[in-house]
C-alpha cells in the first residue's frame, strides 16, 4: 500500500536542508519509551517496552537486569529491532546490533540516559543492573501525518 512512497518511489524528495539522521534524531528525543525485540536461543520472539537515552549518532543506551529474558537472548544473539511510535502517525523501526560498554564511553551514554529518563536512576544501583549499548544498522522513518505520507530508510 505504501511501497511507492519509499525513498525511490513518488515520494517527493527530503528537503536539501533536511538531514535524515537529524529527523530522525530529532523525533528520538520526543520518545521516552521503546519496544526492543529480540529471539531466544528456541527461536522465541521477547518483547519488552524499556526507557532509553539516545545519542548524536543515532546510537542508544538502555537498561536491563542480568536475570531478564531479553538480556540473555541479546547476549547470545546481539541483533535487535526495536519499534518507536509517537501515536500521532509516526513511527521508527530500528535494527541494530548490541554490546556491552567501553569504560571510556559508558559515562556519557549513562549521563544522556539518566537525563531523559530520570527515574531511571534509582535501579543504578540494583544488583544485577546493567547497560546495554544499541549500534543502529538500519532505521525506517514514517510520517503519515504529511500528504503522502513520509518515508525513508538510512543505512549506516
Amino acid at each position: 500500500m505504501y511501497g511507492s512512497n519509499v525513498i525511490g518511489g513518488s515520494n517527493p524528495p527530503l528537503s536539501a536542508k533536511m538531514d535524515k539522521k537529524q529527523v530522525i534524531l530529532d523525533f528520538l528525543k520526543t520518545q521516552t519509551f521503546m519496544v526492543v525485540c529480540s529471539v531466544s536461543e528456541n527461536l522465541k520472539p521477547q518483547a519488552a517496552l524499556v526507557g532509553f537515552g539516545e545519542m548524536d549518532n543515532l546510537s542508544l543506551i538502555f537498561g536491563t537486569s542480568t536475570k531478564t529474558r531479553k538480556f540473555s537472548n541479546l547476549m547470545k544473539n546481539p541483533s535487535v529491532a526495536i519499534v518507536f511510535d509517537d501515536s500521532e502517525g509516526i513511527t521508527v523501526q530500528y535494527e541494530g546490533t548490541i554490546s556491552l560498554f567501553e569504560n571510556d564511553e559508558f559515562s556519557k551514554y549513562k549521563e544522556a540516559y539518566f537525563r531523559k529518563s530520570a527515574v531511571a536512576k534509582k535501579y543504578e544501583n540494583y544488583p544485577n543492573q546493567t547497560y546495554l549499548k544499541v549500534t543502529p544498522v538500519w532505521i525506517r522513518y514514517t510520517n503519515y501525518n504529511t500528504d503522502p505520507p513520509q518515508i525513508f530508510e538510512i543505512k549506516l
